[in-house]
């Protein structure tokens, strides 16, 4: 459900406002919209959800009914590809993530194999600070080369056997029962599409 006129120039009239009053101003009108209309808003913000509504143009190598790949237009190396969910999800918690990751996992070996990487990294950027700039979850595999240059690096800190202890026992979470999922034809076709001879 989209906005009507009178929202639109309301929204436009909050857009002319100095930074600290516009915030206070669309969280008010925030509050009187419907979820629909804020879905609606989200998506009209999101660079993704542009490339799945087809507003924003890409070079897709993967879609179905949930999922899209494409590649990046600012590859980290070449074959460089962003999977992610047709529909606007923030974090990985809000939706079923087994189908996104079997695609990623066909399209890593299919980049691999077409750009004749020697492995890959795989990796989700989930909040500002880790580096998420949109609020839609995307998969970045990015393929790798021996002295490509890209660097995934940290300085690894030093931790006190008492201090991993007690974070251990803090984060420690039971044995999570596995899903038993059998194979769809779907996913079997998925196989067979990518296999590589």
């Amino acid at each position: 459900m989209s906005l009507n006129k009178k929202q639109i120039l309301e929204l436009q009239e909050i857009g002319k406002l100095p930074l600290e009053k516009q915030k206070k101003k669309l969280e008010e009108f925030m509050k009187k919209l419907s979820p629909e209309q804020i879905e609606f808003l989200k998506r009209q913000q999101c660079l993704f959800c542009g490339i799945v509504d087809g507003r924003i143009k890409s070079k897709k190598i993967y879609e179905d009914e949930s999922v899209i790949g494409i590649l990046d237009i600012n590859p980290a190396n070449q074959g460089h590809a962003l999977v992610f969910p047709k529909n606007h999800y923030g974090k990985l918690k809000e939706f079923d993530i087994s189908h996104l990751f079997k695609v990623v996992n066909v399209l890593d070996e299919k980049i691999k194999e077409v750009v004749k990487a020697e492995g890959t990294n795989v990796f989700v950027a989930e909040g500002e600070v880790a580096g998420q700039r949109f609020d839609h979850v995307v998969v970045h595999v990015i393929p790798r080369f021996r002295d490509d240059g890209v660097v995934f690096s940290w300085e690894g800190r030093k931790v006190s056997e008492k201090e991993l202890d007690e974070l251990s026992k803090e984060i420690k979470v039971e044995k999570i029962q596995e899903d038993k999922v059998e194979e769809s034809e779907e996913a079997e076709q998925l196989d067979e599409e990518f296999k590589i001879p």
